[in-house]
């Protein structure tokens, strides 16, 4: 091919794939482009602490905040795997034809070194012996002009083809890489486009590892089990140690892992054998190719043998990388399939609620007729109305509001589920839309956030954590409904109360009554529904489907309710106007309740007490203080501004650019075991050893072969085959056992994690230290430090080859190529960990955006934020994308130049061996080595920066196993062995004695001076407005928060003495979260790692008095057997007879006390008083301790006793409470 050819190639792929830099003219943009000087400029600044700001992307490669049509399935059907991929590659076709013509220009050129070194040996072998016939090299031209050249114009030669191939090759790796980085960031925005339009799901393994792990290689099915069950055992931390299921999902994921493990060692023996055939391939080939040779009676030359050889190594590369390219299009394949499956079927969903008139759910069951909604956004929308949807728990009002939310899109969607972003309390709100101060304060107002902020417990910059889990279940709430109110007056609420107390509860809804918005507000509260315009019964028929059975005002539901539940509703309301006909003569203060009209309520009195007063201010659950007046929460702003950015993870912090040989250390050491290391270090030796030793032997056919060469040929084949085969499998069992140890060891420091690690650190960062660093640990890692010493060893034998072949002169230009070769690959090295550190830490929010995006996504929808949420994901792929296009820039960079180095060196070996070779075997011996250098200098250095940035993978999963442990010391008192056998705790009693605790150095007491005697066998509620400390007292006694002062005594036992998982055991909990974790309704309701029969029975018999119905609906899909998935297809209210099992479960495993956190508050009335009846049977009947949290104070019907809190100490107890 002529030179005009090749730079109007390399132009082309210039112009399309490497940017050019400005003010200079075309020749010097050119020369820039194809040796990658801006490389260099992106390797000083990263080195130098300046980040990625300066990469300049190539505007094609710019990533999208959305697909637009590329991928669009709607008049081609379903997205299938065949069309993804197809779609793919249509959209980076040029780069992918371009780069196809590079390959095949840059494999013409690789024949020719080979040719040109058979001509070297041929002018060698005319001075040094006499000349024989051989047939032409290829064409009579091309002989005649090699047999005219000397061997010094031949060697001049040789290095210009080199150069050529260098630059070819580099314009043929840039192209490709930066052709599948466009595609995978395309890919990357169709996951995150499908998951917003997804059905809302909590966080599950195949949406987040379609983008962390799924779009580069294949995800195994065990890998993706022991995914799910990280999820639910990171992103339900505090849940997990309320009720003690620590031990039962490290023991699921341990058995995922094992059988993950396993499969990865099978692979590894796959790897094993295909480096054993296809490593050793060159070796054996030429072993059969000159024994056949000899024995046909021809004579071997140096110039026809090692042109062999060269032609042989470029062959190997091919086979070489012939299964992986297999592995690749198969691992391509398998995720095509997984991306088109979580892709269409996001698109077949909405292409159902599109097309459909009945609203379905995502199973595509009837959820609610079409009718049915209707006449709810008749009554309501339509009318400017606010009406209130009542119904039993899996009636279907939940279905109703997200088929509200589908009919009307203009209206703001409140979650009963409630999720709030990363960031802060401001961002929360705001959610991405301008700021409005006027706004603002308005939805505060309503929300009755004002008291809050005012008081200090909250700011605007207070960090709202991960799903909102920096607040209390009430300010989440409060959060999320002035996040509602403030993108619209049109508003879906799906049950905002559940988590407020009675006060805030009364004055949302009339704040909601009195600004006018109007829509469908869930609730179980008679006494937020009867404030309400009107209000909507609905019910499920036995086919699963929703339906409205009645809609009337507020007082023809009162006359409705003359049965069960109405009657006792008119019991309470009887009870109230007596209470209000007293409150007059009371020594109490009494304000009046203000009706959604603004009149006075005199039915509805509020009764402030006092200190010694008792707890009427409690009591009365329908107390209300008349609204205040706007709040102006912001200094002065000018105008409007975006809401502020996300706060960085502290995870990634601790890692820096530099990599300690600490680690490396470590990492070693992680194996356990140095014999298999020392094994596998004698295999690296060996491999190599043969490799060079056959080559010797073949320098010396040219003084003759004897049939004694011909079998030590063979034999050192055979050597390297063997050799190639234990070293890849002892790589892969050296890994894998340093993966275990640092998986085992992880998994246990996490389960001893104390809650602020989890409160502090979003669950994508921990998430991705179980997923993406152990992946690495598993295999890339061993294979890239295999890689490492193969290359090293490599040049090591290669350059003794050259001085031994040649003459040890020839160690003086090698010794000069050499520095400079560490001058360039430590000028590469300190800028190259710091990009890599960066695209790590870059890769960290675009996983923690797509899980966040998967959990929010109808919150997302019904604000109009995808446009918002999509751009986020933009600018975090950007940065991602420069940071990974700086890494590829800098290895462009350091290709040239040190495959120009090894150029040099060729020059000199072949110089050499025209000038001071015995003859031309043992010229070709050293001009093969030093061809085989070339590709080695860069690969080395290379490989080493990958290693270098692999380790940093142990680093980050060190972070997790040196997590500070929960404070256990009564793992070390051997009291507790007796305590057990004794029967521990025998009555339950609990004793808080001057307890002071805060959840951070430096912040606030939540509990001052805290004091509480709860006889055994007692039952006692707590009650107080949010933030008055209520749930602080239980986390407490669980010991998930430490306390500073003061002790906590179990039948007169410091609980600080007794282990964590003792204390947790005896405790039964039916937390706030009503938790649902991966797998059956077994390991759902059995969290003591139990499942005998006599533990099913159990089961069977708390579910059963728990739920009749649920029980029925269960066996009939497969009994305690059946997957319950995460409780996807389970209402709210069912989610909480199941958590409520699993305490019964408890109580008759032999737990002493219970404890409630909110546990009705999502419930209607009727099972709520099923609950009641259930605790006042199976547990106060018992003898069992109950110590409740309730804002419903119903629910403390019965209790011994009832405690008020207020800013974290008791103002007063009320004893013999009968009812509430």
């Amino acid at each position: 091919m002529r030179p005009p050819i090749l730079l109007l190639l390399l132009s082309l792929a210039s112009s399309l794939s490497l940017p050019s830099i400005p003010g200079r003219s075309s020749t010097s943009s050119f020369i820039n482009s194809v040796t990658y000087r801006d490389g260099g400029r992106i390797i000083r600044d990263a080195r130098d602490g300046g980040g990625i700001e300066n990469v300049k992307l190539p505007q094609w490669m710019e990533p999208v905040s959305t697909v637009g049509g590329t991928f669009n399935a709607k008049n081609g059907g379903r997205l299938t795997p065949s069309k993804l991929l197809l779609k793919t590659l249509y959209a980076v076709r040029y780069r992918v034809l371009l780069s196809g013509i590079l390959r095949l220009l840059n494999t013409f050129i690789q024949i020719l070194p080979s040719l040109l070194v058979r001509a070297i040996l041929v002018s060698v072998e005319t001075t040094t012996t006499t000349p024989i016939s051989r047939p032409p090299l290829t064409t009579s031209s091309l002989s005649a002009l090699l047999s005219s050249l000397s061997g010094l114009q031949l060697s001049i030669l040789l290095y210009l083809t080199l150069s050529a191939k260098v630059l070819v090759e580099n314009a043929f790796f840039t192209t490709v890489v930066d052709t599948s980085t466009k595609a995978r960031h395309l890919l990357n925005t169709l996951v995150f486009s499908s998951s917003l339009s997804s059905p809302s799901s909590p966080t599950n393994a195949t949406s987040l590892s379609l983008v962390s792990s799924d779009i580069p290689t294949v995800d195994l099915r065990w890998r993706d089990q022991r995914y799910r069950l990280m999820g639910d055992f990171i992103e339900n931390a505090k849940v997990n140690k309320l009720t003690n299921a620590e031990s039962s999902i490290v023991l699921r994921v341990e058995s995922a892992r094992r059988r993950e493990v396993f499969l990865n060692l099978l692979s590894g023996g796959v790897r094993s054998l295909n480096s054993c055939v296809l490593g050793a391939t060159t070796a054996v080939v030429l072993a059969v190719t000159l024994a056949a040779k000899v024995r046909e009676g021809g004579i071997l030359r140096g110039s026809d043998v090692f042109a062999a050889v060269g032609i042989f190594n470029q062959v190997r590369f091919p086979v070489l990388f012939y299964p992986m390219v297999l592995s690749g299009i198969a691992d391509g394949v398998v995720s095509a399939r997984r991306i088109a499956d979580v892709v269409g079927a996001g698109e077949e969903y909405r292409r159902v609620l599109e097309e459909g008139k009945d609203w379905r759910r995502p199973d595509n069951s009837v959820g609610f007729l079409e009718g049915d909604v209707e006449k709810v956004v008749q009554n309501s929308f339509a009318s400017n109305k606010i009406v209130a949807v009542v119904g039993k728990v899996g009636d279907g009002k939940s279905d109703l509001c997200k088929a509200l939310a589908n009919r009307v899109p203009s209206a703001s969607y409140f979650e009963q589920d409630v999720w709030l972003p990363s960031g802060s309390l401001l961002d929360a709100v705001v959610f991405g839309r301008d700021f409005d101060q006027a706004e603002f304060d308005r939805v505060v107002d309503i929300s009755q956030l004002g008291e809050d902020l005012e008081g200090g417990l909250l700011n605007l910059e207070s960090e709202c954590g991960e799903g909102g889990g920096s607040l209390s279940g009430g300010q989440r709430a409060r959060v999320a409904l002035a996040r509602t109110l403030y993108f619209s007056d049109e508003v879906i609420i799906d049950d905002c109360f559940a988590s407020l107390d009675s006060r805030v509860k009364m004055r949302v809804a009339a704040e909601l009554k009195r600004s006018g918005v109007r829509g469908a507000v869930v609730t179980n509260d008679w006494e937020v529904a009867s404030r309400a315009d009107l209000i909507v019964q609905v019910a499920q028929t036995e086919q699963g489907v929703g339906r409205v059975v009645k809609i009337g005002m507020p007082n023809e539901f009162e006359r409705w309710g003359e049965g069960e539940e109405g009657g006792e509703r008119v019991e309470r309301k009887e009870r109230k106007k007596a209470k209000s006909s007293s409150s007059s003569t009371s020594s109490s203060s009494s304000v009046s309740i203000a009706t959604p009209d603004n009149t006075v309520d005199p039915e509805a009195p509020m009764v402030v007490r006092t200190d010694t007063e008792g707890l009427e201010s409690h009591v009365n659950d329908t107390a209300l203080e008349e609204p205040r007046g706007h709040h102006t929460l912001l200094e002065p702003m000018g105008g409007r501004r975006k809401s502020s950015k996300l706060t960085t993870p502290t995870l990634d912090e601790a890692i820096t650019a530099k990599v300690p040989l600490d680690t490396y250390v470590k990492y070693l050491k992680a194996v356990r075991s140095p014999g298999l290391l020392l094994l596998a270090l004698s295999s690296y030796c060996l491999s190599n050893f043969y490799q060079v030793y056959q080559q010797s032997l073949v320098a010396k056919f040219s003084s003759g072969t004897t049939p004694t060469q011909i079998s030590l040929l063979t034999n050192a084949a055979i050597c390297v085959a063997v050799a190639q085969f234990f070293r890849s499998l002892l790589t892969t069992i050296s890994g894998t056992a340093a993966s275990q140890n640092f998986h085992r060891r992880m998994l246990k420091a996490l389960s001893r994690a104390p809650m602020s690690f989890f409160d502090t650190n979003p669950s994508g960062q921990i998430t991705n230290r179980f997923g993406k660093e152990l992946d690495t640990i598993d295999r890339s890692l061993p294979e890239q430090m295999g890689w490492v010493l193969t290359c090293f060893l490599q040049i090591a034998f290669s350059s003794v080859a050259i001085a031994t072949a040649l003459t040890p002169v020839a160690i003086i230009p090698l010794s000069i190529i050499g520095v400079f070769y560490v001058n360039i690959t430590s000028f590469f090295r300190s800028g190259a960990r710091s990009l890599k550190v960066m695209e790590t830490k870059t890769r960290g929010p675009i996983n923690q955006l797509m899980a966040e995006a998967k959990r929010g996504n109808m919150v997302i929808k019904s604000l109009g934020a995808e446009g918002f949420w999509k751009e986020r994901f933009r600018a975090a792929q950007t940065a991602n994308v420069k940071a990974f296009y700086g890494i590829k820039r800098c290895d462009r960079f350091l290709s040239v130049r040190l495959e120009s180095l090894a150029n040099l060196m060729v020059l000199a070996a072949a110089v050499l061996s025209t000038k001071v070779a015995k003859n031309a075997g043992y010229a070709g011996w050293g001009l093969s080595q030093a061809l085989s250098i070339t590709g080695l200098l860069n690969w080395a250095v290379r490989c080493l920066t990958e290693t270098e940035q692999m380790i940093t993978s142990t680093q980050r999963v060190k972070e997790i196993i040196d997590v500070e442990p929960e404070v256990d010391v009564g793992v070390l008192a051997p009291m507790h062995e007796g305590l057990l056998r004794s029967g521990w705790p025998w009555n339950g009693a609990i004793e808080f004695e001057g307890v002071n605790m805060r959840y951070t150095e430096g912040s606030p007491l939540v509990l001052r001076d805290f004091d509480l005697k709860v006889g055994g066998g007692e039952s006692v509620g707590i009650v107080g407005r949010t933030g008055s400390g209520k749930s602080s007292v239980l986390l407490t006694l669980f010991r998930l928060m430490h306390i500073h002062s003061g002790t906590i005594k179990i039948d007169g036992v410091d609980i600080s003495s007794v282990p964590l998982s003792v204390l947790r055991k005896v405790i039964a909990t039916i937390p706030q979260e009503s938790v649902v974790y991966t797998g059956t309704l077994r390991e759902n309701i059995v969290l003591d790692g139990g499942g005998g029969e006599k533990d099913d029975e159990l089961a069977w018999k708390a579910l059963n008095i728990v739920s009749p119905e649920l029980a029925t609906k269960f066996k009939e899909q497969g009994g305690l057997a059946y997957d319950l998935g995460g409780g996807g297809g389970l209402s709210e209210g069912e989610k909480s007879l199941v958590v409520v099992s699993r305490a019964l479960y408890a109580r008759f495993k032999g737990a002493k006390i219970l404890v409630l956190d909110e546990a009705t508050a999502k419930l209607d009335e009727v099972t709520e008083r099923r609950i009641s009846d259930i605790v006042g049977e199976y547990f106060i009947a018992a003898g069992v301790t109950v110590v409740a949290v309730a804002h419903r104070t119903d629910t403390l019907k019965g209790f011994n006793k009832v405690a008020e809190m207020r800013d974290g100490v008791v103002i007063g107890e009320k004893a013999g409470v009968r009812r509430v």
